[in-house]
C-alpha cells in the first residue's frame, strides 16, 4: 500500500519517523522536523520526481520509491512480494466487468437473450466476489496489524479461518465491526444496504441453484412466496448500480485499512525507539544544503 509523499503525509509523522523513513538520506536527529520536510521536498524537486512510501500489509516490507514525473501514474505493486492492494485488485476487476456489460448491452436480438443473461449474471458474480474478497482481506489485514507490530504475521491464518464469514453482507458487517469502527448499515442508505444484501443472495442462487429462487432467497430478500421457483431476472442497470454502491463502501473500508497500517508503522517505530534507543535510528550527521 503506497502513501504519496506530500505535505499532509509528512506532517502526520514525528521527526523520529521521518529520520527512519528517509534513512537513505541519512538525516541527523539534530535537524528539526521542519528542516527535514523542507529538504525532502527539495530533493524531489531537484530530481523532478514524485515520491511514495510503501508499507506492504502482506510482507511488511517498507520502501521509499522515487519515480520521475515524466512516467506519470501511481505505483501498484509491492516491490518485494509483488502483491497489489485490495482496492487496486477490486478496481481492476471492476473495469473488466464493465467490458462484460458493454458486450451484454449490444445483445438485443431474441436469439441473443440467453447469452446476454449469462453475461449479466457473470458480471454480478464478479463484483460480489470481488467485494467479498476485499472485505475478508481487509478484516484479516486490520486484525493482523492490530495484534502484530513486530514479529510473524498472522494474516494467512486469520484469512483462512474466515473463509465462510464474508459470504453474506450481514455476517461481513459483523466481522468488520470487530476490528473497525465501520458500520456498513450506517455507511450506506437503507435502500443501498438492502439492495447490496439482495445482490449477495442473488450470487448464491446463481452459483448454487441455477438462478432459481428458493426458500432461503425469499427469506433473505423478503420477496413473496409467489416468487418461489421463479428464475432470477437481472438487468444491466442493476449491475451498474451494484458497482457504484460497492465502490462507495469499498473506499470507506480502504481508508480504515490505510489508517490501521499507518498506525501500526508508527507503533513499530515507537517500539524500536523505546526498546533499542536512539542508536536504532539513523544517526549519521551530514551537511544539508538548501
Amino acid at each position: 500500500m503506497y502513501f504519496k509523499i506530500n505535505k499532509g503525509f509528512l506532517q502526520k509523522n514525528t521527526k523520529e519517523n521521518l529520520v527512519y523513513l528517509f534513512a537513505d538520506f541519512k538525516y541527523s536527529r539534530n535537524l528539526s522536523k521542519k528542516e527535514i520536510i523542507s529538504h525532502v521536498f527539495s530533493r524531489l524537486a531537484h530530481y523532478n520526481c514524485n515520491g511514495w512510501i510503501c508499507f506492504c500489509p502482506y510482507c511488511r516490507n517498507e520502501r521509499l520509491l522515487l519515480v520521475a514525473k515524466r512516467f506519470g501514474g501511481n505505483p501498484r505493486f509491492c516491490m518485494n512480494c509483488g502483491k497489489t492492494s485490495p482496492l487496486h485488485a477490486f478496481d481492476s476487476n471492476t473495469e473488466k466487468t464493465k467490458q462484460l456489460l458493454v458486450l451484454a448491452s449490444k445483445m438485443n436480438r431474441k436469439d441473443e437473450r440467453a447469452t446476454k443473461d449469462v453475461l449479466v449474471q457473470q458480471a454480478l458474480i464478479t463484483v460480489i466476489t470481488g467485494l467479498e474478497v476485499l472485505m475478508r482481506e481487509a478484516y484479516s489485514l486490520i486484525y493482523d496489524h492490530h495484534h502484530v507490530v513486530l514479529g510473524k504475521s498472522v494474516f494467512e491464518d486469520i484469512y483462512s479461518r474466515t473463509r465462510n464469514e464474508f459470504l453474506n453482507l450481514g455476517s461481513a458487517s459483523r466481522w468488520l465491526r470487530k476490528v473497525t469502527s465501520l458500520d456498513i448499515k450506517r455507511e450506506l442508505t437503507n435502500t443501498e444496504y438492502k439492495f447490496l444484501s439482495r445482490m449477495f443472495s442473488a450470487r448464491h442462487i446463481i452459483i448454487h441453484n441455477c438462478s432459481i429462487k428458493d426458500r432461503d432467497f425469499l427469506s433473505q430478500t423478503g420477496e413473496p412466496d409467489s416468487e418461489l421457483n421463479k428464475t432470477l431476472q437481472l438487468k444491466l442497470p442493476q449491475v451498474r448500480k451494484l458497482i457504484s454502491v460497492s465502490k462507495k463502501l469499498i473506499h470507506k473500508i480502504n481508508e480504515e485499512m490505510r489508517q490501521t497500517i499507518l498506525n501500526c508503522h508508527h507503533d513499530r517505530i515507537r517500539l524500536i525507539y523505546s526498546t533499542w534507543g536512539k542508536m536504532a535510528l539513523v544517526d549519521t550527521k551530514v551537511e544539508v544544503k538548501y
